[in-house]
């Protein structure tokens, strides 16, 4: 499914309804402009997910490759380095006195 046919606006009265192509609504506006801004949204956020997947995707199918592992194993490790905090070079005047030991 492309970005383009993921939502509609719907012409209700005198609202503008913002439907998902489940025909789900997600939100009522006042004004076109107000509900075209909010599709919009939706579709800049929609596109920075679908990079963010296909970004794992092709890191996991990497490390399969590399490492020989399944693709659980491989979103493991890929999951762990995400929560990966490198050691913070810091001087010695800012490091607590129980970790100076």
């Amino acid at each position: 499914m492309t970005l383009r046919n993921r939502y509609g606006i719907e012409p209700t009265g005198t609202e503008f309804k913002l439907i998902d192509v489940n025909g789900l609504e997600l939100g009522a506006f006042s004004t076109e402009c107000a509900a075209r801004e909010d599709l919009w949204r939706r579709q800049n956020e929609d596109a920075l997910l679908d990079t963010a997947q296909l970004l794992v995707n092709v890191a996991v199918k990497g490390h399969i490759l590399i490492h020989g592992t399944d693709r659980e194993t491989a979103l493991y490790w890929i999951r762990k380095a995400l929560h990966w905090e490198p050691a913070i070079a810091t001087s010695p005047a800012t490091l607590k006195v129980a970790d100076r030991g």
